[in-house]
């Protein structure tokens, strides 16, 4: 979950491996204000939904990616990084399956 589509980080890298058949990128936009001039800017196979994940959300994410090696990407607050990380562990993703590419959490340890 970031604010608006700028903000995402590595987005034109998570477009590149996108574009391969067994790869799939989920953001969703937290903050955009101007959806429509937003939405202009999105790119081909980017999955883009407005608002934050929802824990039914997600859970249907999950149940698509079970019979498959899957690594969960998880960058966001300190809080939202917990929330899905145990969320996922909760789902029965592998911890070795769940990186954080933003854990600033003291004491927070994934691996």
């Amino acid at each position: 979950c970031v604010g608006c589509v700028w903000w995402v980080l590595m987005r034109k890298e998570l477009a590149g491996y996108a574009a391969y058949w067994n790869c799939t990128v989920h953001l969703y936009l937290t903050r955009e204000r101007d959806w429509s001039r937003c939405s202009k800017s999105f790119w081909y196979n980017e999955n883009i939904t407005e608002g934050r994940i929802s824990p039914d959300g997600m859970a249907e994410i999950v149940d698509k990616q079970q019979n498959l090696r899957t690594l969960w990407l998880i960058c966001g607050s300190d809080e939202f990084n917990k929330h899905f990380f145990n969320s996922l562990q909760n789902h029965n993703i592998k911890q070795d399956h769940i990186k954080l590419l933003d854990n600033t959490t003291k004491y927070f340890k994934v691996s």
